[in-house]
């Protein structure tokens, strides 16, 4: 990485699950109080929500078509911000590849960015939720596509569309069945400000499909109707993408290392999360190793040809 004065000032933005906050937060002020005593510069970071104040799409938006980028690492799940050329997708140039010190297993090696600069650090995986009883009176359900099908498509609810779960919904399903299909099931879907919302909804038998985090699947509601359903493609995917920009200070791999990147969180990520760690030490939660579901998402090539299309 480039050299910069070690007093300077490293700048994290950081918008992932708010079930992580305050263990993200606990671990950077420890990793920020030992950097300024070892002389190393100050850890500053910024955690943002996807419900309250300014978000970080805003934020980064502003920056970007004023003076420039004042992060130095920004870490989301709100993956719009890599895969569009208004956000980060944009700003290629000055952000470092990470791929020779961001741990990442061997399977995971498809969701980074072609020249290393967005690196997976967690994946959020997203199934499909039934109403026991309401369910009945439409097709069975067991895959991604047949939510498509216009017998099913009005009866689906999800979580709104500018959110990182209604966001990775649409790519994904767009990536594996077309944009034709998935446009036209997009009029019917039911929308929800949130995936606590989405449950509620198919625990009331409002909507008999539901599409929700996996931690958000647990337990069969108020109502005792709710049940997984385990699609037979594997799971749509929010990835957190981590991007450090080329003028970070040098201790800055170190720092992500004992910090958001260490074994001890990304264990943290796979237990309080339900999430897939990307350390090649850590495994995810006894019930992910059990269905050991393959992981969907867009790929690369598709997401870049996608922006060249949309110029």
């Amino acid at each position: 990485m480039s050299i910069r004065s070690l007093d300077s000032v490293i700048n994290i933005y950081w918008n992932n699950p708010a079930c992580l906050q305050k263990a993200v937060d606990k671990t950077l002020r420890k990793t920020s109080s030992d950097w300024e005593l070892q002389g190393k510069g100050k850890l500053l970071f910024e955690q943002y929500s996807m419900f309250e104040g300014e978000g970080l799409d805003e934020k980064l938006m502003a920056e970007i078509s004023g003076k420039g980028l004042e992060a130095d690492i920004v870490i989301s799940t709100d993956m719009k911000l890599f895969y569009s050329r208004d956000y980060l997708l944009g700003q290629t140039q000055i952000f470092e590849d990470t791929r020779p010190w961001v741990p990442l297993k061997e399977d995971y090696h498809q969701a980074v960015h072609p020249q290393g600069i967005f690196q997976p650090v967690l994946f959020v995986p997203l199934l499909i939720i039934k109403n026991k009883e309401t369910a009945k009176d439409s097709l069975t359900v067991s895959s991604w596509q047949e939510l498509l099908l216009p017998k099913i498509r009005k009866d689906v609810a999800l979580s709104d569309y500018t959110k990182p779960a209604g966001k990775a919904i649409l790519d994904t399903l767009s990536y594996l069945y077309g944009r034709t299909d998935v446009e036209e099931a997009k009029n019917y879907f039911m929308i929800f400000n949130s995936p606590a919302a989405v449950f509620d909804a198919v625990d009331r038998g409002k909507a008999s499909y539901g599409i929700v985090p996996l931690l958000f699947a647990s337990g069969s509601g108020r109502m005792g109707q709710v049940e997984k359903v385990w699609p037979r493609e594997g799971v749509i995917t929010v990835i957190s993408y981590l991007a450090v920009k080329k003028s970070a200070n040098p201790h800055l791999c170190e720092a992500l290392l004992k910090s958001v990147l260490s074994p001890e969180m990304q264990d943290f990520y796979a237990r309080r999360g339900c999430m897939f760690p990307v350390h090649p030490q850590i495994e995810p939660n006894s019930e992910l190793r059990e269905k050991q579901p393959a992981l969907l998402f867009p790929s690369w090539e598709f997401i870049l040809n996608s922006t060249e299309e949309r110029k």
